[in-house]
């Protein structure tokens, strides 16, 4: 139900929605903001091996951090790498692949592979991807 401002109201329709947002927003600055001090202090207590996109709820977890924890699923579905030299991005763990429904790649075999950035799946020196390694590594 939505009450109006001039009946004391916030006239938000979806409070839920909009709560989710607001959270998310937080979620967001974590991910892009490292020097802040909420996302230093975050990390040091919930994340500090990860990314944010990498945390686990973790155990004993604060409300605030579970609120904002629960949108890294809405996160990660619009967050989008700018791979650059593709250096800094691994290329099973993380989400990189646009085209991809589950933005990961699928692989035959990662065991010896688990390491790997997405620069090491280009060709510098014709500035293309190098599709024989790709293919023989990745499923389609």
């Amino acid at each position: 139900m939505t009450v109006c401002k001039d009946q004391g109201g916030l006239n938000f329709r979806d409070l839920e929605g909009f709560n989710l947002v607001m959270l998310g927003k937080q979620g967001w600055k974590l991910i892009t903001n490292s020097s802040s001090l909420l996302t230093r202090v975050v990390k040091a207590k919930y994340f500090l091996r990860s990314g944010f996109l990498g945390a686990t709820i973790g155990h004993s977890p604060s409300f605030t951090w579970r609120s904002i924890w629960s949108t890294i699923l809405m996160l990660s579905l619009g967050y989008r790498w700018k791979i650059g030299d593709g250096n800094n991005i691994n290329a099973w763990k993380d989400p990189w692949i646009r085209t991809r429904q589950n933005l990961w790649p699928f692989t035959i075999s990662t065991s010896n592979l688990t390491n790997m950035t997405v620069s090491q799946l280009f060709n510098l020196t014709t500035n293309t991807w190098n599709r024989d390694f790709i293919a023989s590594i990745m499923n389609a």
